[in-house]
Parts: C-alpha cells; sequence; structure tokens
C-alpha cells in the first residue's frame, strides 16, 4: 500500500473514523463530567448582607469556575485521536495483501 493511500483513505474509511473518534471524545467528556466529576462548572454560595440574620436573609450566587476544563478537553481529544488512527489502522491492515512466505 502506498503513503498515498494511507493518508488519503476512501470516503467510507475516512467517515467511519470519524464518527468513532467523535464518539470517543463525546464519551470521554461525559464521562469526565457526569460521571468522574472532574469538572464542576457551576458551584453556588450564600452571600450574606446582614451578618445578624444570615440565617434568614441572603443573596444567592453562582460562580463559574473551569476547573477541569483542560484536562477534559486534553482527554477528549487524545480519545478521539486513538479511536480514528485504531479505525485507520484498522482499514489499512485489512486492505494490505496478505504476503506468502514462499520465494
Amino acid at each position: 500500500m502506498e503513503w498515498n493511500q494511507l493518508l488519503n483513505p476512501t470516503k467510507v474509511v475516512g467517515r467511519i473514523s470519524l464518527l468513532a473518534g467523535f464518539a470517543a471524545g463525546e464519551g470521554c467528556s461525559l464521562y469526565a463530567i457526569f460521571v468522574a466529576h472532574a469538572m464542576n462548572p457551576v458551584s453556588y454560595r450564600m452571600v450574606e448582607d446582614n451578618l445578624k440574620l444570615h440565617a434568614i436573609y441572603g443573596r444567592y450566587q453562582e460562580l463559574y469556575n473551569l476547573d477541569g476544563l483542560v484536562f477534559t478537553i486534553v482527554a477528549s481529544c487524545v480519545a478521539f485521536a486513538m479511536a480514528w488512527g485504531a479505525v485507520r489502522g484498522l482499514a489499512w491492515a485489512i486492505a494490505e495483501p496478505s504476503r506468502s512466505f514462499s520465494k
């Protein structure tokens, strides 16, 4: 198989590899956010205006923090690249003609 065919596979292989990469990247992101709790984008706190009446008087404030965002994006990009490369490598291995051992 030539390098041109390896770098420019057929449309079917290209689409399937992108679909597999997308599914792996999104799956990794969803796992990191909802299961592993690697990213907590919204937190809250009560802002007290009157210290004597803090139990009944206060104001709710949302805080947006991006803890874990870089880790989640990097992990999903790595998962995407691994799935994309695996599908392309598998297609290349299947398309490679088998070599005989006879001389």
